[in-house]
């Protein structure tokens, strides 16, 4: 009987027990069902804002990670990131004779459209949707490798040459190929029979050097994230000095030749071409290591740093460092001993030397120590070494520089490998080259790395016929396999030196989704209700709106000024604070005492939560604001509900 009393006990206490976490567990959907339209429309209110748009203005100083990451926010993708760089080159190329293009990749938007839909399965890369352009004299699949010539148009390469099948493994997208001089046969412009004549990026009048020349003009005019560019003598160096960018000819077998179409076995060096350091070392780190097809790399892997070339970048990498500088190339004349040198060195031009200047404090005031290496690396000796390139003297510049850099305890070398500005396209003077030849030496003919800094741009001179400022690039290198010691300072004097400029040829392009968001900010600011905000704010708004309406993006610096406006409206809409309601006055009014002080009237605080300024969703016209309150009182009432009937029937589910 007791045992059958407790089992009818037991059946009565259980739905009591299931029901309670039936409500529970009903309450908890509800609310999560209530929540999650909400946060998908906040979501979508937060890729209004400016800071959620990857404008045409961004492309122009974005680093290659700043565009991964909008990839991977959802802010961008990669087929319009391709479309981007296409439609600069379709602006600008031809019309402003640039003619940095021998052939687009007719399948890159197809390319930048599997990157994303990689992206979207979960796919990563260090590359992943990256549109990159490659010198017309490295193999891309499916695209000529025409060198420049005629006769080479359809020359359809069949694989991918070695650093380009890298890049792709990290889910590049190739957008074409860039010109060059013609099988690289010059080294003072890029003019091919294909494509004719590149121009200087700052002037198309002058010379972008050569032969990388279509490579290093497409990267300053922002045609593409990165490139890939090659130097038997000087042709990655010489044009990214003329175009203010950064490249890397690294040291000699650290990069795969295979699939490039060869000028010298033992000098050959494929390179990246970048806008900024961070850049440069990241697409290094593609393509570097060492190739079993390629016997000169087999020892790359062994100079590789632990964590790749991106891991010694260091925004104080100049602390500490000797630097080395080769005196003569700064335009300061002397003899060695009393050898008199057939080519003595040139004063550098007064065009340049204010820039040359300020890149030497740059690097004393970002740590580095320079140290005057005249004597040990003289005139004499190189003059005595350049133009000789056979395998022993090559082996012996090698071991010389690298003994006078351990004795010295030196990082590096800085020169400045010319000493004017590029001359014009009609005149070729020889301007280009330095007298003291460092440029064909150290790296071409010892095999040590050497890497271009910008230095920023000359002063005009319309007496000499320079009417435009133009760029320049001061050398440094370093002993062989210390290519991590170069990136590293290249990034920490980027952090610091503020030289970075854009052609004035091709400006940024309208962009259209800026132009709707400003649309959509207007209308918000036309209908506010106006009562409920503090005047004050209001006329912030109204100034705002007058200035950005009339606007027209154009292109170049009015894109940056339109952006600028946008941005000022938006802050603007976002500090409106509503008006507090007035005091309710008293029934009965009565006379304040002499002992009675007043209180002093206080303005609202921050702490106070009708003061709190209204964020960028509240701007949204009233049909798709997110009324939170809502689900946060249903919440709040089914937990109620949940919290009376425990204390009702009870929390024990045991018998």
């Amino acid at each position: 009987m007791v045992i059958l009393s407790k089992h009818m006990e037991i059946q009565r206490k259980r739905p009591k027990s299931m029901k309670k976490y039936f409500i529970r567990l009903t309450a908890l959907m509800l609310s999560l069902l209530l929540l999650l339209p909400y946060a998908a429309a906040a979501e979508e209110s937060e890729a209004q804002q400016l800071n959620a748009l990857f404008t045409t203005a961004d492309l122009m100083d974005a680093t290659i990670a700043d565009m991964l990451e909008a990839m991977d926010e959802g802010r961008l993708t990669s087929e319009r990131l391709t479309q981007m760089y296409l439609d600069r080159i379709e602006k600008y190329d031809i019309p402003m004779e640039l003619r940095t293009i021998i052939n687009l990749n007719p399948n890159a938007i197809a390319e930048a459209r599997r990157a994303d839909q990689m992206r979207a399965n979960g796919a990563t890369g260090r590359l992943l949707g990256i549109p990159i352009l490659v010198k017309d004299s490295i193999d891309v699949a499916g695209l000529p490798t025409t060198c420049g010539a005629y006769l080479r148009q359809n020359s359809i390469a069949a694989a991918d040459a070695e650093a380009v099948a890298r890049l792709r493994a990290e889910g590049a997208v190739f957008l074409g190929k860039t010109n060059m001089s013609t099988f690289s046969e010059t080294a003072g412009n890029s003019i091919s029979e294909i494509a004719g004549m590149v121009g200087n990026a700052y002037d198309p009048s002058r010379t972008p050097a050569g032969s990388s020349g279509g490579s290093a003009v497409a990267v300053a005019c922002c045609f593409c994230a990165a490139a890939l560019g090659a130097d038997t003598y000087s042709s990655l160096r010489r044009p990214a000095s003329f175009a203010g960018i950064y490249t890397l000819r690294s040291s000699f077998g650290m990069v795969s030749q295979i699939g490039m179409e060869r000028l010298n076995f033992d000098q050959d060096v494929i390179g990246p071409m970048c806008r900024n350091a961070e850049d440069m070392a990241l697409v290094f780190d593609v393509i570097a290591g060492t190739d079993p097809a390629d016997p000169y790399t087999e020892a790359a892997d062994l100079y590789i740093p632990r964590g790749g070339y991106t891991s010694v970048l260091d925004e104080n990498g100049l602390q500490g460092k000797r630097i080395g500088y080769l005196a003569n190339s700064f335009g300061y004349l002397y003899q060695v001993g009393t050898d008199q040198l057939a080519q003595l060195p040139q004063p550098l031009d007064p065009k340049i030397t204010g820039m040359v200047d300020r890149t030497k404090q740059i690097l004393i005031d970002g740590g580095a120590e320079l140290v005057d290496l005249s004597t040990e690396l003289s005139e004499y000796y190189v003059a005595s070494v350049t133009g000789n390139g056979t395998p022993s003297n090559m082996l012996s510049i090698r071991e010389h520089v690298t003994q006078v850099l351990e004795k010295n305890h030196i990082d590096a070398v800085i020169y400045v490998s010319q000493n004017d500005v590029p001359e014009t396209q009609e005149d070729p003077t020889g301007k280009f080259d330095n007298p003291s030849r460092y440029l064909f030496t150290f790296s071409p003919l010892g095999g040590l790395p050497e890497i271009v800094l910008p230095m920023g741009l000359s002063k005009t001179d319309p007496a000499d016929g320079v009417t435009h400022a133009l760029p320049l690039g001061l050398s440094m290198f370093a002993g062989y396999g210390k290519d991590d010691v170069l990136l590293q300072i290249a990034y920490a004097y980027d952090q610091i030196a503020d030289v970075k400029t854009h052609p004035w040829t091709t400006p940024v392009l309208p962009d259209y989704n800026l132009a709707a968001y400003a649309k959509d900010l207007l209308s918000q600011a036309e209908t506010l209700e106006r009562s409920v905000y503090k005047q004050e704010q209001l006329a912030a708004v109204d100034s705002a709106a007058e200035a950005l309406a009339p606007m027209k993006m154009g292109s170049g610096d009015g894109v940056a000024a339109y952006q600028t406006a946008v941005r000022a409206l938006e802050d603007a809409l976002g500090a409106l604070e509503p008006v507090l309601p007035p005091e309710t006055e008293a029934t009965e009014e009565t006379e304040p005492t002499e002992q009675t002080e007043q209180p002093e009237e206080t303005k609202p605080t921050r702490a106070t939560a009708s003061t709190e300024p209204i964020s960028a969703k509240d701007l949204l016209p009233r049909s798709t604001r997110f009324p939170w309150e809502l689900p946060v009182i249903v919440t709040v009432l089914l937990w109620a509900l949940i919290f009376w009937y425990k204390r009702k029937f009870g929390d024990d589910d045991e018998p």
